[in-house]
């Protein structure tokens, strides 16, 4: 249990120091397959963001997409990615168009091996809710 409640830590924690102030949320993978995955991040403010991602760590070369966030759907964002190669290690990244620098650190992500491979994954499962009801509602 004490190696569990460790990594839904570090899940819950995953963006940095400088990004705190803008994001509210997030970033997260999920809904990873063998050749998808989804982004979701939510920010304070309304912000235009470049998303890149890649097999590359050092992002020599890399797609992107341009999002932006919205009031009308509470500065929340989905990002699908869609065409992805099988059993490989992606990296990403969020940058501030308007000021240029990126908000957040490198984030990775594997995606699953096709149908039918025996191969061994790590999952990790948790939830970062609240609950105040009287003796912790546990």
């Amino acid at each position: 249990m004490r190696k569990f409640f460790i990594c839904l830590i570090v899940f819950c924690s995953v963006y940095d120091i400088n990004a705190q102030t803008f994001f509210s949320g997030g970033p997260i993978t999920g809904a990873v397959t063998e050749n998808s995955a989804v982004i979701y991040f939510r920010t304070n403010s309304t912000k235009d963001i470049q998303f890149e991602y890649g097999t590359d760590l050092n992002f020599i070369s890399y797609d992107s997409i341009l999002v932006s966030t919205s009031s009308a759907n509470y500065n929340t964002m989905h990002i699908n990615l869609n065409s992805l190669q099988s059993d490989t290690r992606y990296y990403y990244r969020l940058k501030d168009v308007a000021a240029d620098t990126f908000l957040s650190s490198v984030f990775r992500f594997k995606t699953f091996p096709p149908a039918g491979t025996i191969s061994n994954i790590k999952l990790i499962v948790g939830s970062c809710n609240y609950n105040n009801m009287p003796g912790g509602g546990q």
